[in-house]
């Protein structure tokens, strides 16, 4: 089945999760942390807009069973780079190890710009 990932399989069958479940998952363990931002991101996004930045912000894949998740993000401006990349990729870690029982591999974090508010 196209877009999924198959995360357990046993004698009742397989569990699959699609890809854009993940990316949402992702996008909101990241925007969880200080200093994490989306300058797309305004107040009440709708579902539909948040979809669309799943799809441009975040890439998974699924490598010898294991997770990999490439990440694009904006920092806000006064928050230092490297602590807030490093707080998301342990965040989206936590998160979505915890969700889905999967192994997690690399979490790239690429940030393309600078929120100034």
């Amino acid at each position: 089945m196209k877009g999924y990932i198959f995360f357990a399989d046993n004698k009742d069958g397989y569990r699959a999760i699609h890809s854009s479940a993940i990316e949402m998952m992702t996008l909101m363990a990241a925007l969880s942390v200080k200093g994490c931002g989306l300058s797309e991101v305004k107040k009440g996004v709708d579902l539909e807009t948040f979809n669309r930045l799943g799809k441009r912000h975040v890439e998974v894949d699924v490598v010898d069973q294991v997770l990999q998740i490439r990440l694009a993000i904006d920092i806000v401006h006064g928050h230092a780079v490297d602590k807030v990349a490093y707080a998301v990729q342990k965040q989206v870690k936590d998160e979505v190890s915890h969700s889905l029982g999967m192994k997690i591999g690399e979490i790239d974090i690429i940030v393309e710009n600078i929120i100034f508010n």
